[in-house]
């Protein structure tokens, strides 16, 4: 069977990611939350920042969904992007 995985990348300036999880099992049937630390330089000193990559395994284009959680989660964390990244995958279950 084909699937696509979707996965958006964001961070939460500190805050809660329960709405976003709720949401997303509203829209899309379940998700995937995971916790990352990252880190850049900005204005002579090292930014690190707690982000979160949140995945979905998808048997159909749920494109409107997608797009929908992911303005979501911009005016909730008051972001100025999320990424999407779409990947197609074939998998046997046993």
């Amino acid at each position: 069977m084909k699937y696509t995985k979707t996965t958006m990348y964001f961070a939460t300036e500190g805050k809660s990611t329960e709405e976003i999880t709720d949401k997303a099992v509203y829209l899309l049937g379940g998700y995937t939350l995971t916790k990352h630390q990252g880190g850049w330089e900005g204005d002579n000193h090292i930014v690190e920042e707690e982000s979160f990559s949140l995945e979905f395994i998808l048997t159909q284009p749920r494109a409107e969904e997608i797009r929908e959680l992911a303005n979501y989660i911009k005016d909730k964390f008051n972001q100025s992007e999320v990424w999407v990244t779409k990947q197609d995958i074939t998998n046997t279950i046993y």
